[in-house]
């Protein structure tokens, strides 16, 4: 087995896992959140192999902001697993990985993008969506009334499923119009719509106060499918570059 073979087949025991953990559905609060640590190190492990078969810009952006994310993982495991509650930290981290996402969007549609074809019509859709999901976390903010330190964690929170509509619009908008790598792209776009509606699933609840109870069990499914589409997309991609340079 190749490396890269056991890193996909890992990274898939992980993601099933999650179902396991929602199965059982026994203390899994732990468990649930050490799983992302894995998957997180995993997408870096297999970003940097595809590095060495395709060195260029947009992939050290996306090893950049998944070590960030891997960072406030790891710290949000540590904090829940103590009970130190400063799960703060760990949005700093979350929210410094955009930027390089979104640099590696760009970089991804000045690499590939050749024609305009449909893409027009698809993001007036996408654009809609994103107004509208705007719209909703704005009216979540709009209905705090004092700045106590959960509803701090809730205006963060808005944060989130903005950014990933808009990261899912600009992947989605390359792939329309590209001629090489659509199929990676694409996953990248459904990996960025994974990680949306986990985010409005906890956006709403973490207002419900219903996330610790049983709603990370449904939700948390979504969130890690987010990080495998994202190894897996590295993976095709680097099979694609392993063959053509031998």
């Amino acid at each position: 087995m190749e490396i890269e073979d056991a890193i996909l087949a890992l990274s898939i025991f992980l993601f099933i896992s999650t179902f396991i953990i929602s199965a059982l559905n026994t203390d899994g609060m732990l468990a649930s959140d050490l799983l992302p640590v894995g998957l997180s190190l995993l997408a870096i492990i297999m970003l940097h192999l595809l590095k060495t078969t395709y060195d260029v810009k947009n992939i050290n952006y996306f090893i950049t902001a998944f070590a960030l994310w891997f960072l406030a993982e790891s710290i949000w495991l540590f904090a829940n697993s103590y009970g130190i509650g400063k799960t703060i930290y760990a949005n700093i981290f979350w929210l410094s990985g955009y930027p390089f996402l979104f640099a590696a969007m760009m970089d991804l549609r000045k690499r590939y993008f050749f024609q305009h074809g449909p893409a027009a019509k698809i993001m007036i859709v996408i654009a809609v969506a994103t107004v509208a999901v705007a719209a909703m976390c704005i009216t979540n903010i709009a209905e705090i009334r004092e700045l106590t330190a959960e509803n701090i964690n809730l205006i963060i929170s808005t944060a989130y499923p903005i950014m990933d509509i808009l990261l899912f619009s600009a992947a989605l908008y390359t792939a329309t119009g590209m001629i090489g790598a659509r199929n990676t792209i694409l996953l990248i776009a459904l990996s960025m719509l994974a990680f949306a509606t986990y985010d409005l699933g906890y956006l709403y609840a973490i207002k419900q106060d219903v996330y610790y109870d049983y709603a990370y069990l449904y939700l948390d499914p979504i969130y890690n499918a987010g990080y495998a589409l994202i190894i897996y997309a590295a993976y095709l991609r680097y099979k694609i570059t392993k063959t053509s340079t031998k």
